[in-house]
């Protein structure tokens, strides 16, 4: 009888724990103790926290999710990011994937890298995980998943580092620093489609919308649209420092931008002549290194502050302010 009703309760007590990611959550990785953090926006608190296995001088850098959100993919370089790209100059150090259960945030997959990568993604179908070897002798490599077999290594331009996969699918583009190119690469047939030149050193990419590519470029102190359709750079944006990151408002047409010299969030919006101008500056308490919309309110990490933050974008004024590990780098709102 006892363990009939052990059944029972333990049937029950399963059927009714919330799962560890849900709607109102986020996900934070922080790259300086490699650790996993989840936290409830509502309550603003840290429901959990997750030790990563990484070996002494890898870096945690970056967060991925398949599209069936099962799973994250973590970039884990012998090399720390925060402290700009071009430390690797003349280095040869290696990186690793890793990548986690979103059901209770153990390994399922971790496997060696040549050179250190930046971030790592799943294709849309998951059965692969895209990560770029950041050299002179630029390397994108492809992993089976879940078996973690190699199964393409292509060759790109120099320096690779950022490398996402356009929202539809149906291309990759890799951030290439040094040759200030953004290679495009057909996901099928692993075939480089093109090398967009772009302003002097690209080292971050990121998709905004359907026909478009955000590029963030440090030298050149600008942003770059990239349409997909003729595979040019068609919108230019000229800044007066380097950016620390940039975002695409989808609900206002928008580009918010953090400068890297000041804790302010800088809004674009296109004017006349497709020109992008600057609307507004939104002072912040920290510069942010990345930044999620979230229900009329933006949550953003610091990793030169180790904090997560919470803004109501209507007043511009903070709301929430909670302590994370030490470097948060990757950010993901779990819808």
């Amino acid at each position: 009888m006892s363990r009939c009703l052990w059944v029972i309760v333990s049937f029950l007590f399963i059927s009714c724990s919330k799962p560890l990611f849900q709607p109102g959550r986020a996900v934070v990785l922080n790259g300086g103790d490699n650790t996993v953090q989840i936290v409830d926006l509502h309550t603003f608190s840290i429901k959990k926290t997750k030790y990563l296995k990484a070996e002494p001088g890898y870096f945690a850098h970056h967060l991925g999710v398949s599209t069936d959100r099962k799973y994250l993919s973590i970039a884990v370089p012998e090399y720390d990011f925060s402290g700009g790209h071009e430390g690797l100059h003349g280095l040869s150090k290696p990186g690793k994937i890793l990548v986690l259960h979103t059901r209770n945030l153990k390994e399922k997959l971790e496997r060696d890298v040549p050179k250190a990568n930046y971030n790592a993604v799943f294709n849309p179908s998951g059965t692969e995980i895209w990560t770029a070897g950041y050299s002179h002798s630029g390397r994108v490599y492809v992993f089976e998943f879940p078996s973690g077999n190699l199964k393409k290594e292509i060759i790109v331009e120099s320096d690779p580092s950022e490398l996402v996969f356009s929202q539809n699918g149906k291309y990759v583009a890799v951030a290439c620093g040094e040759s200030s190119f953004v290679t495009l690469i057909d996901p099928v047939t692993y075939r480089k489609l093109r090398d967009v030149k772009v302003d002097p050193y690209p080292y971050i990419v990121r998709v905004e919308a359907e026909k478009k590519l955000l590029i963030e470029n440090r030298l050149r102190k600008s942003l770059n649209l990239l349409d997909y359709d003729t595979f040019k750079v068609t919108e230019f944006i000229d800044l007066d420092y380097s950016p620390l990151f940039s975002k695409y408002n989808v609900a206002t047409g928008e580009i918010w931008v953090v400068p890297g010299n000041t804790p302010e969030i800088h809004i674009y919006q296109k004017a006349e002549k497709e020109k992008w101008v600057l609307k507004e500056r939104i002072p912040t308490e920290f510069p942010l290194s990345e930044f999620e919309f979230y229900q009329n309110r933006l949550i953003g990490i610091s990793s030169r502050h180790n904090v997560l933050i919470q803004y109501n974008i209507k007043t511009g004024r903070m709301e929430k302010k909670l302590s994370t590990g030490h470097q948060p780098n990757g950010l993901l709102i779990w819808n």
